[in-house]
């Protein structure tokens, strides 16, 4: 690319920089009219010819020039004349002009006149006053990649470019450029050479891996010049862009080198869990963004005597739904057994242990890496029993939570349950301000109602006031017995009564209009932080028509079952959360380092990895 130095006369305003293409080339240009001074012309006549760049090759000989700077002669800071024999005139830009470079001067008619205003005619072509200048560092401007964004894993290629402020020569062989994937990760040149980009071919090794690193991206960490490899104005100390700084690869691009095979950090029903209902939808939660395989199998055995009971193929014999969590952070994958042809159910009563197993490659994350086969019988194992625990408003779960002083008077209230719930007809629910008895409800709610819906999977039931709340007021519900029923008939114990669930509205802060608004159904007001924000619902849900009683309700052994099947359900919240709150996990980038967890678990037959793969989760829900 050739560079012009312009001396310009009085008619000369602009020093603008712009571009002057002469004929099509290979690079694409931003013309920039708004930088025109005052009283030009600002018409497609400034950018004349200028039509599908890129699309044809240069004529022979052509270039793209590029004006270096446009020199007022009144700017005696760059132009200095001589008063005596040999009468001479001294250009001196601002600008630093590139290294290895032919550039050349123009100077505008008129632009220079002696002592009795003879006009000199000045220098229109690129040949009376011209020269190269000399090598010069080489800076990197910028580092990007044409690979598209996403995870990848060995066999792969990525291509990277490394643009320059000047030309850049490259001889004696192919320098690399240093990666953060690995101790001996490299890009290797591959075209440019004479350009100010350089194009590098970085071929994954196995052992690749950039889930540790910063923002867990692909980056330029130096240069490396074999020997006898040189690059005009390169060495291998030349400075690349900081990581995430301006210009640096992992800024511009979101590149994930990942080779670690995806492993589940827990299921659905929790390994030890009790009281899991006969046709029991299958959910395993992952680390990372993941894909199921067609034709894959998933085994659920009988526990005693290691019978198979039922065979599920994924996406022919299954409904299987995917929820991906943001930025790469996770995944829940559900697999539903309710109304398949292959569905064998579980046998609930007598209680009935089973284990579940799954082949190899079944899973795979974004980079492509399978999973291992589970053949365990005790990672995933259960207990299927009648479900007999009835189901629990959690007042300080719910939206507002008890006693919450600041709740905002347009917004819905939400409460929250141990388990997917339903209403029971002719129930009321009671909106309450003043007295105990609420002799006069602010508004009741009769199921069924079309302002009382669920949410959550049936583990929230949304309450639309059908006016806004007034502020400076505390409010409470009257709730009745058995206003709620679980999927196996089990209906909430008791009532809720004055002082049990109360909150105080208030209006909200003044803000700037933001061209929106709404009624509460909307839901668009940003949520008060409450204790309970982050553990919002808890339960597992359950299928209707299924339950019974079980004799002898209180002997140790049924004690320790429902025992068992109250941490189950306590699992069950942190999976929730997970799978429904994804906003609220804690890991907002990359292909996330979560992965850093994977060899936490243990080997398949170890009887520790029931609780093991569990420890993530409750982790997670502290």
């Amino acid at each position: 690319m050739g560079d012009v130095v312009l001396i310009a006369g009085l008619s000369q305003k602009e020093s603008n920089g712009a571009f002057v293409v002469t004929a099509a080339d290979a690079n694409t240009f931003a013309v920039n009219l708004t930088k025109a001074a005052a009283g030009t012309a600002a018409s497609s006549a400034n950018v004349a010819n200028v039509s599908d760049l890129g699309s044809t090759a240069a004529a022979g000989g052509s270039t793209a020039l590029r004006v270096v700077e446009a020199i007022p002669t009144l700017d005696s800071t760059r132009v200095a004349f001589t008063s005596v024999s040999p009468f001479t005139m001294t250009v001196n830009p601002s600008a630093t002009l590139p290294g290895s470079t032919a550039v050349h001067v123009k100077v505008g008619a008129g632009a220079i006149r002696d002592g009795r205003a003879n006009a000199f005619a000045g220098i229109s072509n690129a040949t009376t006053w011209n020269f190269t200048t000399a090598t010069s560092p080489a800076v990197v401007t910028n580092i990007t990649s044409s690979t598209s964004d996403g995870c990848y894993r060995s066999g792969g290629a990525t291509s990277i470019q490394v643009r320059f402020n000047q030309s850049v020569t490259v001889a004696g062989g192919n320098p690399e450029l240093t990666l953060n994937s690995g101790a001996s990760a490299v890009a290797t040149y591959a075209s440019g050479s004479g350009t100010n980009t350089l194009t590098f071919t970085y071929t994954i090794g196995a052992s690749d891996s950039t889930l540790a690193q910063s923002g867990q991206r692909l980056n330029v960490t130096g240069f490396n010049l074999p020997a006898g490899v040189t690059m005009s104005g390169v060495t291998a100390s030349t400075a690349v862009p900081a990581s995430m700084a301006s210009g640096s690869l992992n800024a511009n691009k979101n590149i994930v080198i990942d080779n670690t095979a995806p492993a589940p950090q827990g299921f659905m029903p929790f390994p030890g869990a009790v009281g899991v209902q006969a046709t029991q939808a299958l959910s395993l939660i992952f680390p990372e963004n993941m894909a199921v395989v067609n034709g894959k199998k998933l085994f659920i055995y009988r526990a005693t005597g290691n019978i198979l009971h039922e065979t599920i193929t994924i996406g022919a014999q299954s409904e299987t739904a995917i929820t991906q969590f943001p930025n790469n952070s996770g995944a829940l994958i559900t697999i539903t057994r309710t109304g398949k042809t292959s569905t064998q159910n579980l046998v609930i009563d007598p209680a009935t242990s089973y284990y579940v197993t799954f082949e190899a490659g079944a899973f795979t994350d974004l980079a492509g890496n399978p999973n291992a086969a589970l053949t365990s019988t005790t990672a995933w194992r259960f207990e299927a029993s009648p479900d007999t625990v009835a189901p629990v408003l959690n007042v300080n779960q719910s939206d507002p939570p008890h006693n919450m002083p600041n709740f905002v008077l347009d917004r819905n209230i939400e409460l929250a349950f141990s388990e997917a719930v339903s209403t029971v007809a002719t129930k009321t629910i009671r909106l309450c301000t003043g007295d105990a008895d609420c002799a006069t409800p602010v508004e009741t709610f009769t199921f069924p109602s079309a302002s009382v819906t669920s949410s959550k999977a049936g583990m929230g039931v949304v309450l639309n006031p059908a006016a806004n709340l007034t502020a400076s007021t505390t409010y409470f519900l009257l709730i009745d017995s058995g206003a709620f029923v679980d999927g196996a008939g089990n209906a909430t114990a008791s009532a809720v009564t004055a002082g049990q669930y109360q909150f105080t509205a208030v209006a909200p802060p003044v803000s700037a209009p933001s061209g929106g608004g709404g009624h509460r159904s909307t839901s668009t007001h940003p949520r008060a932080e409450s204790p309970g924000e982050r553990s919002r619902f808890g339960g597992a849900s359950r299928l209707a028509g299924r339950g019974g009683g079980r004799s002898n309700r209180d002997s140790p052994t049924h004690r320790s079952r429902r025992a068992r099947h109250t941490a189950h359900r306590a699992g069950c919240r942190l999976l929730r959360e997970h799978s429904r709150i994804p906003d609220l996990r804690p890991d907002p980038e990359g292909c996330r380092d979560v992965h850093a967890r994977r060899d936490r678990s243990s080997q398949p037959d170890d009887p520790a990895r029931s609780d093991e793969l569990s420890q993530p989760l409750r982790d997670r829900g502290r």
